[in-house]
């Protein structure tokens, strides 16, 4: 997923239980062109929490013509960012 659509794809990751993650946090990250990631979960997922994120899909949602994230939980509501 392109984050900020500079053309460059960007990371955007969730983790059950991973050494230096929070289980189950959804974080993002900002790719520069050069090979260089920037943690941009602030700005990208702002107060989004789901609970278990088993799943996540990119299209675009509301019909702004930019993507949007659903972040699918298991144990609360979808959120969009």
């Amino acid at each position: 997923m392109d984050v900020n659509e500079d053309g460059h794809p960007d990371l955007v990751v969730s983790a059950i239980e991973v050494p230096g993650f929070v289980p189950l946090q959804v974080r993002a990250w900002q790719n520069d062109g050069k090979g260089t990631f920037t943690d941009v979960t602030a700005s990208v997922i702002p107060r989004t929490t789901v609970g278990r994120s088993w799943s996540m899909a990119r299209g675009d949602l509301d019909g702004d013509g930019k993507p949007d994230l659903f972040i699918g939980g298991g144990s609360r509501r979808p959120a969009c960012c």
